[in-house]
Order: structure tokens, then sequence, then C-alpha cells
């Protein structure tokens, strides 16, 4: 009797803990951009993130830090152990491995370094890089792992990572034809469908390098998600949105170069789950000890970043267009050649004072990977092309974007011959149809722009401004 009496109040106990609320806190991070140390240069980095990882992680050890992609790309530092400094671990997966990042999504920057940087950075991740909807272009398979599973507390959680389509674009030329990147909502579709019925997940999250705009499309148009996370458009977003089914997901992103980050708590009851969440500002404290551990990175960067590589007569503000985007212009012609030169600012808020020109400085001006392009377009499409450009610096919607902002050189006389055909100096962004501009702003099809192409230029736009 007493042997039973003691089993009913074991199983009492089971069954009473089984209903507890389980409390999971999620950490994500977004388009850092580089910005892992703690430098002169960056207002905020990842010591200040690392400081709000380390303190959440004492408070609940079951804490999960998520990247949302475009990690190792936009500074000097990541740069050079990129491509120059590559035989040490690189340092986008030791900051990820030192904090324990459970997982990444691949953002388009992270694929334009072209597949022999990113391959050595995923071998060195300790944990796995996402992307569902990157895939051979021949098979059709996946190149990255498109799910994770994550277990806390015996509670089930999957991952699921997914890049923006722009990730086509961004690609090397000589890799655009072996990668394709599949729609979205076709791929979350797929994997949806397939992590629910083979893994049977407690949670479901989206990692998706992807705005707000889009991203809100998946989730109406595919039922399962409990939270999705944005980046890759760089600003705050917090909202809830609508399944098919009627069901509300938290959908919720930051802003880039550790400017904020997103905290969310999965709380958990069998059958049940609910999802809080809030936008946090970067801490004012940092981390020491990813200081002291990224030090001898830092110190093997500094030669390099200081190099003297020019020399400026007055002093160049990114805000004033006319000196910083005609020095763009001017770099355009001169490497490629062309008749005529069309690009916008690529930075913002920037100055380099009158006197030698670091490394470092170029990257304050031109943080972006871009390569000189040449195509064809007559007059006509050059007019059209501009003239769209002006047309969305006035969006009443917002989608005006600087790095869009088009303007043109010329080494031949306007106004043009209509019909007359221009060999057009691009970077690398544009002449790609970066934003869409080339097909909306020209109206010429992406198979007719491939067409277009003329040469694609090895030089770093950035490494020949002076």
């Amino acid at each position: 009797m007493k042997l039973r009496i003691l089993f009913i109040s074991l199983v009492f106990i089971l069954v009473s803990c089984t209903k507890k609320e389980i409390i999971i806190p999620v950490i994500m991070t977004t388009d850092m951009h580089g910005t892992f140390f703690n430098t002169a240069e960056n207002e905020n980095s990842l010591a200040q993130t690392a400081f709000f990882i380390e303190k959440t992680r004492k408070e609940n050890p079951d804490l999960i830090p998520l990247d949302n992609g475009d990690v190792f790309q936009g500074t000097a530092d990541t740069y050079y152990f990129n491509y120059v400094k590559t035989d040490i671990e690189n340092p986008t997966a030791f900051v990820l491995n030192f904090l324990k990042y459970d997982a990444a999504t691949v953002g388009n920057h992270d694929t334009e370094a072209g597949e022999a940087v990113y391959r050595k950075i995923e071998r060195e991740m300790k944990r796995p890089w996402l992307s569902a909807n990157i895939v051979d272009a021949k098979t059709a398979k996946p190149l990255f792992k498109p799910y994770t599973i994550i277990k806390r507390k015996g509670v089930k959680i999957a991952v699921l990572g997914l890049s923006t389509t722009v990730t086509q674009r961004a690609l090397k030329h000589e890799e655009i034809d072996k990668i394709k990147v599949r729609n979205m909502i076709d791929a979350a579709r797929k994997y949806v469908s397939y992590i629910k019925s083979r893994e049977k997940p407690d949670v479901l999250i989206g990692l998706f390098h992807e705005g707000a705009e889009y991203s809100r499309k998946v989730i109406e148009k595919i039922d399962g998600f409990n939270i999705v996370f944005t980046g890759h458009d760089h600003v705050k977003n917090m909202e809830i949105v609508k399944s098919p089914n009627g069901k509300s997901v938290l959908m919720i992103g930051a802003e880039d170069r550790n400017e904020s980050i997103v905290y969310t708590q999965i709380h958990y009851k069998p059958g049940d789950v609910a999802v809080t969440g809030k936008i946090i500002p970067a801490p004012k404290m940092k981390n020491p000890a990813i200081i002291k551990a990224s030090a001898k990175y830092k110190a093997l960067a500094e030669n390099y970043k200081n190099k003297i590589v020019g020399k400026l007569e007055k002093d160049l503000h990114t805000g004033n267009e006319k000196d910083y985007v005609d020095l763009i212009h001017n770099t355009l012609l001169k490497i490629t050649d062309a008749q005529i030169s069309i690009t916008a600012p690529v930075s913002i808020g920037k100055s380099i004072p009158k006197g030698d020109v670091t490394v470092n400085d170029l990257f304050s001006i031109y943080p972006f990977d871009n390569t000189p392009v040449t195509l064809k377009l007559t007059g006509k499409e050059i007019k059209s092309l501009l003239t769209y450009s002006q047309k969305l610096q006035k969006d009443p919607k917002g989608y005006k974007r600087y790095y869009n902002n088009l303007s043109a050189h010329y080494k031949v006389e306007t106004p043009f011959e209509k019909e007359k055909t221009y060999t057009v100096a691009m970077n690398s962004y544009h002449a790609f149809n970066g934003g869409s501009m080339l097909t909306r702003g020209t109206g010429l099809s992406k198979k007719e722009l491939k067409k277009r192409i003329v040469k694609v230029f090895q030089n770093n736009i950035r490494e020949s401004l002076f």
C-alpha cells in the first residue's frame, strides 16, 4: 500500500511538472557587417552585444543566440582576414563560436566574397549556417543546411533559414550560373511541410535574411511559424502577422551593425506556445572577455588598416555628394574607359580629413566589395533609368535608398541620341540589377540585361579610389 501511494504521488509530481511553463530566451543579431571589434570607428560593436548575451545567459542558461546574416563584410578588419590573412581561423567563426551562437543564416553579402571565403568560414563554425533557398543550379539541392533542430529542457525548436533573393545578384560573376536563389515562399512551403512531418517540432522559428515587407508575405502564405526574425533592411520592426489559419506570428527585426538587438522569449507548455519580444538598443557596457579573446585579431589587422594609400588636398565628406560621388565616377571611368559612368553614394555620415588616406578611411567611404562592370545601354534607356531613380527619391512610401540615388558622368556629348548605344560603367551591385533598378528603370528583362554585359572587371572599386 505504501508503495502504491508513493507511485501515485510520483505520477502527480511528474504531471504537475509537465504543466509548468518553460521560458526559453532567444537573442537575434543581424547585419553586423564585420563590426566585431571595439574600435574608434565602431560606435557599437559586438562587445556590447556580447555583454547582453552573457548577461542573459547567466539569468537563463537555456538562451539561444541566432545571427541573421551579412555578418562578415563591411570593415577593413574582416576584409583582411577574408582575403589577406587566411591562414588562421576567420574572426567571424571565432566570435560566433566564442559566444556559442546556435545557428546563423546566410546573407547576400556573405556570398559575394566567393565560395573559397564563405566555405572556409562555414567549416570553422561550430554551429550550422542556414539557407533553404540557395541551391545548386543543376541539382536544385541546397548548398547550405536548410534548417537545424535545437533542444532546450525537452522543447524541440526548429530554425529554418532563408536568404533574400537579392543574393542572386550579390554572387561573384563566375558563380552566378552555378547557384540559384529560389523564391522564399516556395522554399518555405517545401521545408515547413518537411519539418512538420519529419521533425514534429514544438516551436518553429523563421530566420529570414530579408526585410519585413517580403517576410510578411511568407508568413501570410504559410502556416507553422511561431516567430520570424527579419534582417537585410537594417531597420527595426515588430508586428503581429496572421498566418493563413489565423494564427498570430511575431515578426521582429533589428538595426544593423549592433545598433540594436532583438530579445524574445518562448513561453512553452505542452500544446501551447506563446512568444514575447522587444528590440533593445546596444548596451553601453562591453564584454571584457570577448575584447580580450579577440585582441589578437584586432592587433593583426592594425598594420593593414593603417597603411597609407593616398592623399587628400581637402576634407572629404560623404554628405557632400558632389566631391564624394565625383570620386567614384572618376574611378569607374579610369578603370573601365567607358563613355558614361552611372553610380550612387555607397556610404553616409562619414568623413576623411585632408592629408594621408588609409585603408581604413577607404572602408569608411566605400564599405562594399563592388567591382566595375561595363554594359551597353541606349540613350533612351539611360535617361529612363536616371529618371526612375530621381522619382524613387521622392517616393512617399519611403522606398528611396541613398545607394540607389543614381547620377551620371559623361565623356560623350549630351543630350543623348535616343537610339544610339553607349558603353556604361556601373558598380557590380547596380549592373547585376541590385534593387531591381535596371529592370524597372530601363524596362529591360533580366535575360536581355545579361546580354548587355560587356566586361566584369576584377579591380575592387574601393582599392582604386586613390
